[in-house]
């Protein structure tokens, strides 16, 4: 929740404010800094018991909002190779509210198969698949017409 938050926090913020072209390197850098930290060094984040307090993704969305304040104010444009994750990031409110069915459901097909040790990437990398199809589809047929419908009444 907190992650959702953030990201409302950092819209509204950037929206209303423009920063000055080194807060834009420090945001970005600083940014970086965290999520390689919490995606990279995951054991010295659990030895400082920042998972158990659930600190770890919230140091995680602030990095993140970090980068999107960069990248936003900037007006960077993404090369094609990373298209498909930009299309992920663009369903990432549908796919936060349904990844958790994908990743109970591959879990409980880990379990089942005898949680062999070799099949845990391939497993991960079928939750990301998985729960990026399912909140393109929760947006397609949800989402974006709850969201037209709306601003059509009060627009």
């Amino acid at each position: 929740m907190d992650a959702i938050a953030l990201g409302c926090r950092t819209a509204l913020l950037l929206s209303r404010i423009r920063l000055s072209r080194g807060m834009l390197l420090a945001s970005l850098q600083i940014g970086l800094v965290m999520l390689i930290f919490i995606l990279g060094f995951s054991m010295r984040v659990e030895s400082w018991g920042l998972m158990r307090l659930g600190l770890d993704m919230s140091i995680l969305a602030v990095g993140t909002c970090l980068i999107i304040a960069a990248t936003v104010q900037t007006g960077w444009k993404s090369p094609r190779l990373p298209q498909p994750w930009l299309s992920v990031g663009r369903r990432s409110y549908e796919i936060d509210l349904t990844h958790m069915f994908v990743v109970f459901a591959m879990f409980s097909l880990f379990l089942l198969i005898g949680k062999p040790m070799g099949a845990v990437i391939p497993f991960f990398v079928t939750v990301i698949v998985i729960s990026a199809i399912l909140g393109d589809l929760v947006a397609r047929h949800f989402s974006e017409p709850i969201n037209h419908l709306i601003r059509k009444r009060w627009s």
